[in-house]
């Protein structure tokens, strides 16, 4: 952010890049995930613009087939310090595939689910869901996926019809699906301090917080608590838990607004607002991020610019790891 009018390198691709992460274990690696359904592997280290990996056709004889639909999003899952690999790449389409990639012989795929349509009665009748002829197509888009960061083995899933499944790498099965959402999950991220509590954002103008483990007084399988600001009537393109403080995150929505929320100082209402500058009219905010070292929150949108801004008085790391989840398990537990 020292020069935030160029960037420090441009990649230019053949497709357009749907998903990003970079690697934690070796930072100068990052994975995208196109919308033509490939997987790709660059080595910033390297000044070439050509990937080191890639995955192959639809219709390759090797076990490294791309998607056949945008991949909506790739994660660098940890495994543990004593694990080897240290770190796996998972991917996530609308072709209904969850693919794990191994690089051990250039990049060769394992699919760990495929995501069977479940009927959502949220949906209503007049979607395709409804329709008494039967499912169009057997699987579930899938538009997005996060592991806890406590628990590699397991994962949270959201598709296109609104649910939100929990799996297990080494099963096929679900072990439980979250009804609540009345559009497409566009987002699902584990809390970074307690992983049985997630958010998710969608079409239907709203934000949910869950739990994978019981919380008194609610049912497992539905949302603890809903969260939509009063005069919003668009999309919420995506959320993200703040690094430091276990109760806050930040959200952005499809009419151009940022919003950071606390739980812990005001569980019904945003605690700050961003709205889009007069000449900034018609953007929507696709994504929205926090910075670990700095309190910086950062959006960008359907236009390609970012928006750096700058938070003051929300840095709550002077708590302990039990002391967060504390905060956030009170939050949870109290009756709205």
């Amino acid at each position: 952010l020292k020069n935030p009018t160029s960037p420090e390198r441009v990649i230019r691709t053949r497709h357009g890049v749907t998903a990003l992460h970079f690697s934690s274990a070796h930072p100068n690696m990052v994975a995208a995930g196109c919308h033509d359904g490939s997987v790709m592997l660059w080595d910033l280290r390297r000044q070439s613009d050509e990937p080191v990996l890639r995955s192959g056709s639809s219709a390759s004889a090797q076990n490294d087939q791309k998607h056949t639909d945008i991949v909506w999003e790739t994660r660098w899952v940890e495994q543990g310090p004593d694990k080897q690999p240290p770190e796996v790449l998972v991917s996530v389409s609308s072709d209904g595939n969850v693919l794990q990639w191994s690089m051990k012989k250039g990049l060769e795929q394992q699919l760990l689910m495929p995501l069977k349509r479940l009927p959502n009665k949220q949906l209503g009748s007049n979607s395709v869901y409804g329709h008494k002829e039967g499912i169009v197509f057997r699987k579930s888009s899938g538009f997005c996926i996060d592991f806890p960061r406590h628990n590699p083995s397991t994962y949270m899933v959201g598709t296109e019809d609104g649910l939100v499944h929990h799996c297990h790498t080494s099963n096929e099965q679900y072990l439980e699906t979250y009804y609540g959402h009345s559009g497409a999950v566009y987002r699902v991220k584990c809390n970074p301090f307690a992983s049985h509590a997630f958010l998710t954002c969608s079409a239907d103008w709203t934000i949910r917080l869950w739990s994978t483990k019981p919380v008194p007084g609610h049912q497992t399988d539905t949302p603890l608590m809903t969260f939509q600001s009063t005069d919003l009537t668009d999309a919420v393109n995506d959320v993200s838990w703040a690094p430091h403080n276990s109760t806050s995150f930040g959200a952005a929505m499809d009419d151009g607004r940022v919003e950071l929320w606390d739980l812990s100082e005001r569980p019904l209402d945003p605690i700050v607002v961003h709205y889009p500058q007069a000449h900034e009219k018609q953007r929507r905010r696709t994504c929205v991020r926090f910075s670990h070292n700095s309190p910086v929150l950062i959006a960008g949108d359907d236009k390609g610019s970012v928006v750096v801004m700058r938070m003051y008085n929300t840095n709550q790391s002077y708590y302990s790891d039990q002391e967060q989840q504390d905060r956030l398990n009170a939050v949870m537990v109290k009756k709205r």
